[in-house]
């Protein structure tokens, strides 16, 4: 599998549900819709990735990691560095996640691209009776709260 496959295939494994689509891709990447729609239609083609289109709306395409691509990714050896990084002791282990976002966030600001983060780190995120997205106005479930998500805003009052 080449490398541009793989970082989508990547991207898909850790994407929530609303994130999961070709132009959300695109923008992670900092790529055209055009070439993340051909990476992931070789992905389709090649058994890693599912494709689903909701009866509720049939003009949308929801992409799945298969059990297939679900392999793949569980070998992956980057998992022993974030073993490493969890057996730092949790201290530790905040300062170095807080220095890389913030390493990340200002090279992606400098390229003017846009910032992807997680769920509850988010400030459209809100944990009341319900974990919802004030930004698309849904419940997240459960699954999602830990997952990449392409509507993501730094929470500036409660930077992480």
């Amino acid at each position: 599998m080449s490398a541009s496959r793989y970082m989508a295939l990547q991207y898909y494994g850790c994407a929530n549900g609303y994130s999961r689509t070709v132009s959300a891709l695109a923008l992670y990447q900092g790529t055209a819709v055009s070439s993340a729609s051909v990476l992931t239609n070789k992905l389709v083609k090649e058994g890693y990735l599912l494709r689903q289109i909701p009866e509720s709306d049939r003009r949308t395409v929801k992409l799945h990691v298969s059990a297939q691509g679900k392999r793949i990714l569980r070998a992956d050896p980057f998992h022993e560095m974030t073993d490493a990084v969890e057996s730092l002791p949790d201290r530790i282990q905040q300062v170095l996640l807080s220095g890389l976002a913030h390493i990340v966030a200002r090279m992606l600001e400098r390229l003017g691209q846009r910032q992807f983060g997680i769920c509850k780190d988010c400030r459209y995120f809100k944990n009341g009776k319900g974990r919802t997205c004030e930004f698309m106005n849904v419940v997240i479930p459960s699954k999602d709260i830990e997952m990449l998500c392409v509507s993501f805003q730094t929470d500036v009052r409660n930077p992480r």
